[in-house]
């Protein structure tokens, strides 16, 4: 299997998004109120002025139903699969609420799901995620259901763009949010960091959504905390969450929290999605990284890895002996980490190994190549590195029966151009693996068609 250096959030079957409501039965038919679809929406309780508001939804008619709705529906928290509010006050629509940091790559998928636990509150949605309702008085809000099959795009009042075409709307809600002060907001605050949910459903399906409604220093730690929760979709909704505080918050608290418990896996990409915002903070990052590549835990070591993999391509102009620290210090922690014998490692190893062409790297890939599990991506890395030398030994390897030489045509053809056609070649019609063959006539038909 290819080693992925991009998070990928699976989600899992969720109601279409194509509905139309012009689909519904005629006016005149003989149950016309249970025939035509509709929405309703509804708050419980009061609202208050930059509070959790929650708006309850409930579907009739229209194939959907509120019991399947689990937020968050990806580990973003403001992605909702066409799923929106409308908001006006004093009869103008507001703008819709950003996070400062974004990062990472959000997924596009054509129909709507859900990564949520299962435990996760249904039939309901964080209007304050969309919006900030930061002034009493009276809103008026209604839900639509936005189809992002149509193809047709129209910008937010914020600039941000959305699908345009609407197939289903509630009617408008008045909402009557209340002031609330600094100080009973400090309290509720106080109570939920004294009563946090030990269920990941109500961890990321209320709890931190919650304290987003107001972002401060005051309730950071529950987010932090949860970057090193044993869920990992966990870990994805506290670091996308970050986002919503203000934009210094991450560089200032990334240092200290790797320093204190540790690198993971998610935390390295962290330093690639926001590298504007940590560079200044490169070179400590890198101090506190590298003995890390020693750690005897394994999530420790990986994170290292990939955190330091991705710091190496960061703008060095001001310290340029870092990207050779950064090299040095990762050969000489090579055997270490060999110990561990664990694929995630190894690939990532192996990643970091393709991008430096050195006769050390080589002979390093080749050494990992010898172990079945990261025998894929340490291939894949050697033809990074297109070392001529290299060449007979990958090509002849497509002659044995090997899974791990299954992806290696598509690669050779990239790395070395003409000269792998030869072996492709060979391999197209002597290769005991049937994939193998298949996989050198593609490439070889294309190569023809360049």
């Amino acid at each position: 299997m290819r080693y992925l250096l991009v998070l990928a959030m699976i989600v899992v079957g969720f109601a279409s998004l194509t509905l139309r409501v012009a689909d519904a039965p005629s006016a005149q038919a003989a149950n016309e109120d249970q025939a035509v679809p509709k929405v309703t929406i509804a708050v419980k309780g009061d609202a208050y002025v930059d509070m959790p508001i929650w708006v309850n939804i409930t579907f009739t008619n229209t194939g959907m139903r509120s019991e399947n709705m689990h937020y968050p529906f990806t580990a973003y928290p403001w992605f909702t699969w066409g799923h929106d509010f409308e908001v006006m006050k004093d009869g103008k629509l507001l703008p819709k609420r950003k996070p400062v940091l974004q990062g990472g790559m959000a997924l596009a998928m054509l129909v709507g799901g859900s990564s949520a636990p299962p435990t996760s509150p249904t039939g309901r949605l964080p209007l304050h995620i969309l919006y900030r309702i930061d002034q009493p008085g009276t809103y008026r809000v209604r839900y639509v259901l936005r189809d992002p099959l149509s193809g047709v795009i129209e910008k937010n009042p914020d600039g941000t763009i959305r699908p345009s075409r609407i197939t289903l709307a509630s009617e408008w809600m008045e909402l009557e949010v209340k002031p609330f002060t600094p100080e009973q907001r400090k309290a509720w605050q106080q109570e939920q960091l004294a009563h946090p949910p030990t269920d990941r459903g109500l961890l990321v399906g209320d709890y931190l959504p919650s304290l987003l409604a107001s972002p401060d220093n005051a309730v950071i730690q529950p987010f932090l905390d949860a970057l090193y929760h044993p869920d990992t979709f966990v870990q994805s909704c506290a670091l996308k969450s970050l986002g919503y505080f203000e934009k210094e918050t991450l560089p200032r608290e990334l240092p200290k929290l790797i320093k204190q418990r540790g690198p993971t896996s998610l935390l390295g990409y962290a330093l690639s999605w926001h590298r504007q915002q940590l560079q200044p903070r490169g070179s400590e990052l890198v101090d506190i990284l590298i003995p890390y590549l020693r750690s005897e835990s394994p999530v420790q070591a990986e994170g290292a890895v990939t955190g330091l993999s991705f710091m190496r391509a960061y703008d060095w102009a001001a310290h340029p002996d870092i990207p050779q620290r950064i090299e040095q210090a990762m050969f000489d922690a090579v055997p270490h980490l060999r110990a561990f014998n664990n694929t995630a490692i190894l690939n990532a190893v192996s990643c970091f190994l393709g991008s430096v062409k050195s006769d050390r790297s080589r002979s390093l890939l080749w050494e990992i190549a010898d172990t079945p599990a990261p025998r894929e991506q340490a291939l894949i890395a050697l033809c990074w590195l297109a070392d001529p030398r290299d060449l007979p030994r990958l090509g002849n390897l497509l002659l044995t029966q090997d899974p791990a030489v299954h992806s290696l045509p598509y690669h050779l053809r990239r790395a070395y151009g003409e000269k792998a056609v030869p072996y492709l070649q060979k391999a197209k019609t002597d290769a005991p693996d049937n994939n193998v063959r298949d996989e050198c006539a593609r490439e070889l038909t294309g190569a023809a068609n360049n």
